[in-house]
């Protein structure tokens, strides 16, 4: 009775580790089926010996050998969980004429992640130059070109841009890779690719540091000429000097002045920066602007600065010279 007991705990045992790995398959993650195979030898040992008998005396090593992978199983299952990395949700840009295949990638393997996928060289471009992506799985044949022509152009327009080469045949990840692709994953061994986008992207995305530039309490009673425009104009400049960047990109725009004439790709000088975002706290449109690893997200009530790196000066002139209110924060999104 007590070795029933023991195999109906440790069966109950592997069917709950059983659960757990199942839905870490339909996860897109690899698991164990130790677990399985123990629990089966001891049931299957019950099912056919009888119970108890002298004639069966091989019967306590099979319990003891089902009971001990069971537990080996476990362990098992437990290292792997305290390994696994966490998902962070990316926005990720699949750049491959298998569509088919790659819808299959974005359900099996990207279920976490923001996908968007295109086919061509021309397509990708488009989508990178209107939207922000944290990075992009470039297969080497496309439609219209080859998938290197996409990776040399996106390491000098869109430097945040992670690159990863998903072709099937070495040779194409070897071209992507030597066109500057920042890791390689073959189609045959995305169940890896998880693993590829946190070495290519530990932060998931979310790196690099955010303020928010806002009126400070010091301007309160200030006379209306001391306009906040100016003061939010100047803070922008400041930024960009601290870049070492003298125009910005137009990457993301809502217009909503029919007066407006802005276009995503267009690239505006110091003068240009200032008139647009004075429009945008007009609430006359709002936009992107972006330079290397410098943005500037700027609405009617907003305006937000995102960078790669840490800011001092521009921070320090911004606060006590312009006397803005300079708050690090979660940048909102996009």
């Amino acid at each position: 009775m007590a070795a029933a007991i023991l195999f109906g705990v440790t069966w109950a045992l592997c069917a709950l580790a059983n659960a757990a790995a199942m839905i870490e398959q339909l996860r897109g993650r690899h698991v164990s089926f130790v677990p399985f195979i123990g629990g089966s030898a001891g049931v299957l040992a019950v099912l056919v010996a009888p119970w108890p008998g002298l004639a069966y005396a091989w019967i306590p090593a099979v319990v003891d050998l089902g009971t001990s992978l069971v537990g080996v199983g476990l362990v098992v299952e437990l290292v792997r969980a305290a390994r696994r990395l966490p998902v962070k949700a990316m926005r990720i840009l699949v750049v491959d004429p298998q569509l088919v295949f790659a819808e299959l990638v974005a359900t099996q393997f990207l279920v976490e992640h923001h996908v968007h996928i295109v086919p061509s060289v021309r397509a990708a471009i488009a989508a990178i130059t209107r939207h922000r992506f944290d990075v992009a799985l470039v297969d080497y044949d496309l439609v219209d070109g080859k998938g290197d022509e996409l990776v040399r152009w996106a390491r000098s327009a869109a430097k945040h841009l992670a690159l990863v080469a998903i072709s099937a045949r070495d040779e194409g990840n070897a071209a992507l890779l030597v066109a500057g692709a920042h890791a390689a994953c073959s189609k045959f061994q995305f169940d890896r690719i998880q693993r590829v986008l946190h070495r290519v992207r530990p932060d998931g995305g979310q790196n690099g540091f955010r303020w928010r530039l806002a009126r400070s309490d010091r301007l309160r009673g200030r006379p209306a000429s001391d306009r906040l425009a100016d003061r939010l104009v100047a803070g922008v400049l400041m930024f960009m000097a601290e870049h070492a960047v003298d125009a910005l990109v137009v990457r993301e725009l809502e217009i909503k002045s029919p007066a407006i004439t802005l276009a995503v790709g267009d690239s505006l000088d110091t003068d240009a920066v200032c008139d647009i975002v004075r429009a945008c706290l007009r609430d006359e449109l709002w936009c992107r602007l972006e330079a290397g690893d410098l943005a500037v997200h700027v609405g009617r009530y907003f305006l937000y600065i995102e960078s790669e790196r840490d800011c001092p000066q521009a921070i320090e002139v911004a606060t006590h010279d312009f006397e803005l209110a300079v708050e690090s924060v979660q940048y909102p999104g996009r």
